[in-house]
């Protein structure tokens, strides 16, 4: 297996066996969770963090390039996943879409600008990307209220790293999609600043698991893969092509990737809206 593999299995067997169960009143469905869980994988040592303990949806591609796209219309999203239209308004688009909050919401690009500033000096701190809106987030209601609220982007020894927070996360369901998304984003910005990716750090504030799924949870903790190492190989116009939103680059980003050979998929696997 992996060490995202192992990392995984270990983190879901903490909140199993230590995590504190509760009723969440938002969902009605009852969770097992824990405080402050951090994963951390290296992304040029590591290899790429795909689960292979079971076969993963490859969404969290498209995904990623509608939030480079900065949009927050999901039309075109709706076309490679139909995961964002729960959270659609009637005019079809996403009120807290994450990368309209990266590019536009705060009248800034606030990614551009942090591109810019590692361009300039790559030794700079500065590179902080804000996606909660307090504002908005803790006064207006909305369908979706974003579980990341921020990345922090710097390079050291040429190697690019990202440090992602995210307030929530359904280990199951959320957390492989959303490592292996900022994880390909990390590459992406690191084909953008010609530099290699380095560590991805995502720390959670608070982890849990359902009841419903916990189904899911024990077959995965029973299973093993045969998967070593997930390489991935981006094409050389991949950050410019992924912000353009080019439909012929989902096709090539997942068939990108290198010795994933996963078990199989677990379907039904409930999710809490």
């Amino acid at each position: 297996m992996t060490k995202f593999d192992n990392d995984y299995k270990a983190a879901l067997r903490r909140i199993v066996d230590e995590g504190v169960l509760e009723l969440n009143q938002r969902t009605g469905v009852a969770v097992r969770a824990l405080p402050g869980m951090t994963i951390q994988v290296d992304l040029e040592t590591d290899g790429f963090p795909l689960l292979s303990l079971r076969k993963m949806p490859m969404s969290f591609i498209p995904e990623v390039m509608w939030m480079l796209s900065g949009q927050k219309d999901a039309t075109w999203l709706s076309g490679f996943t139909k995961i964002w239209d729960a959270f659609k308004d009637v005019d079809g688009t996403v009120a807290a879409a994450y990368g309209y909050r990266w590019r536009s919401a705060f009248g800034i690009d606030q990614l551009d600008e942090v591109i810019q500033k590692l361009s300039d000096d790559p030794s700079t701190r500065h590179g902080v990307i804000s996606i909660w809106d307090a504002a908005e987030d803790l006064t207006v209601p909305m369908k979706n209220v974003p579980c990341p609220v921020m990345f922090t982007l710097n390079i050291i020894q040429g190697r690019l790293n990202l440090h992602l927070i995210i307030r929530s996360n359904d280990m199951v369901l959320g957390h492989p999609t959303d490592v292996a998304g900022f994880a390909l984003l990390t590459h992406l910005l690191a084909r953008r600043l010609d530099v290699m990716p380095g560590v991805l750090t995502v720390s959670i504030s608070n982890a849990h698991v359902y009841e419903n799924q916990m189904d899911a949870v024990r077959e995965i903790l029973d299973r093993t893969s045969d998967t070593e190492e997930v390489r991935i190989v981006l094409p050389i116009d991949a950050y410019s092509r992924a912000c353009g939103l080019d439909p012929e680059l989902v096709g090539e980003l997942k068939s990108a990737f290198h010795g994933y050979r996963p078990q199989p998929a677990i379907k039904n696997i409930p999710i809490a809206l």
